[in-house]
């Protein structure tokens, strides 16, 4: 019997456990369960391999790999690429964050022997893609949003803070690319009140009058309530985000959300056609973002 092979990371987290809060795994639960129910129904086996596991495995030649390939060191989805079986995907993040000397040959290699690519990414990133060394690879891709369970980050925002005491909240680690940098600047010129929920080294922004560290949590019912009851506003001026859900959980609670292109998603003023529920914000125009985060700390309740 030919085998559905499945690869990305699962942390601590079980396909037969609680659902994770959290990406990447939440990818791996709800698409790992979707993919073993479709396995069986279609007459194949299902196996999870994690993404840096390299134990030699013996592929049939009806076998069928989805996963997120591996760049540092020998994965599991380096030795299916290089399988003969019947069809290799990837499913992967994708910015211009990965156009880089050291990215740009390992990611070709291991991507042109996939039969096809879901590219996790922003419209901005997909519609640029033609522009980085991965244009070859656009025809055989799909791009895909990520996505929230509504059950597990419900409407949690009941009443705002008064003037001159609204609070900005951050989500995520401090990687160059996810441009927490630019927050603490707005903060810095702005004087607000910023808390950052994620695995950062808080020293970093121990310059910034009114910063807080929340430390990195995972945000269960009652942490995202006590998190709207202090926080107003949600801001990403990410440089190269690939496509957060932090974005999404926020405006889900009722945060008011701002984003700019390179957040991984179009904020409203860039995609007039399109329902999105971002407040747009520019990167490297801090006059400009200064007036739109204003008028919402200083907005009437």
């Amino acid at each position: 019997m030919p085998t559905l092979w499945f690869s990305y990371s699962r942390g601590a987290y079980d396909l037969d456990g609680d659902e994770p809060l959290m990406s990447p795994y939440t990818i791996y639960w709800h698409l790992g369960r979707f993919l073993r129910d479709k396995a069986h129904t279609i007459g194949y086996t299902f196996e999870y391999r994690n993404l840096d596991d390299a134990t030699p495995v013996t592929f049939g030649a009806d076998d069928v790999v989805i996963g997120h390939s591996w760049f540092t060191e020998p994965g599991f989805m380096n030795a299916a690429l290089d399988a003969t079986i019947r069809k290799k995907f990837i499913l992967q993040p994708f910015s211009h964050g990965m156009v880089s000397d050291n990215y740009v040959p390992v990611v070709l290699d291991l991507w042109r022997k996939a039969d096809h690519l879901f590219l996790i990414t922003g419209e901005h990133w997909y519609q640029t893609m033609s522009q980085t060394p991965y244009a070859e690879l656009q025809s055989k891709s799909t791009r895909v949003d990520m996505a929230i369970n509504p059950a597990l980050h419900s409407h949690r925002k009941t009443a705002w803070n008064k003037v001159g005491k609204r609070g900005v909240l951050t989500m995520g680690n401090d990687i160059p690319a996810k441009g927490l940098k630019h927050v603490a600047e707005l903060a810095r010129v702005m004087g607000f009140r910023w808390g950052h929920v994620g695995s950062i080294l808080p020293e970093t922004f121990a310059h910034v009058p009114q910063f807080t560290h929340h430390g990195g949590m995972v945000l269960d019912a009652d942490k995202q309530q006590r998190i709207c009851h202090d926080y107003d506003l949600f801001i990403s001026l990410a440089e190269m985000d690939a496509n957060p859900t932090t974005l999404l959980e926020a405006s889900a609670w009722g945060l008011v959300a701002f984003a700019n292109r390179e957040s991984g998603y179009y904020p409203a003023w860039d995609a007039p056609l399109q329902n999105t529920p971002f407040i747009g914000l520019k990167l490297g125009d801090l006059a400009y973002n200064v007036r739109q985060v204003r008028r919402w700390l200083e907005a009437d309740e």
